[in-house]
C-alpha cells in the first residue's frame, strides 16, 4: 500500500489530523494534505505549499503565470498578467481585474 493509499484509508477511518497522519505514515504534512485534497477530502490544514479550499474561480486562469527563473520569464509573466487584466477590463469583470492586480 502506498503512503497516499495509507493516508486515505486512515483518514476515512477517522484519523483526520494531518500532522498525526503524517507521523503515522512517515510523510511530510504537506504531502499528506495535498494527497487528501487531491482525493476530494475536506482538510483542515494549510501551509505555504498546500492549496486552500475553496479554490478561487480565477485560479486556473492564473495558474503558472508567475515565473522568475530568468529575466525573460519574468517579462513574460508581466505580459501574461497584462493580457489577463485587459481581458477582464474589456469584459467588465472587476474581480478578475483585482486578481490580476494582486498578482502583479
Amino acid at each position: 500500500m502506498t503512503k497516499k493509499e495509507r493516508c486515505l484509508t486512515l483518514y476515512d477511518a477517522g484519523l483526520q489530523d494531518v500532522e498525526a497522519l503524517a507521523n503515522e505514515v512517515g510523510a511530510n504534512p504537506t504531502y499528506v494534505a495535498t494527497s487528501l485534497i487531491g482525493a476530494g477530502r475536506a482538510v483542515e490544514y494549510q501551509d505555504l505549499y498546500t492549496p486552500s479550499r475553496p479554490r478561487n474561480r480565477y485560479a486556473d486562469d492564473f495558474n503558472g503565470v508567475l515565473r522568475f527563473r530568468d529575466e525573460a520569464a519574468a517579462r513574460e509573466s508581466v505580459r501574461q498578467l497584462d493580457l489577463r487584466y485587459r481581458f477582464y477590463h474589456e469584459t467588465g469583470d472587476r474581480q478578475g481585474q483585482y486578481q490580476a492586480r494582486s498578482l502583479a
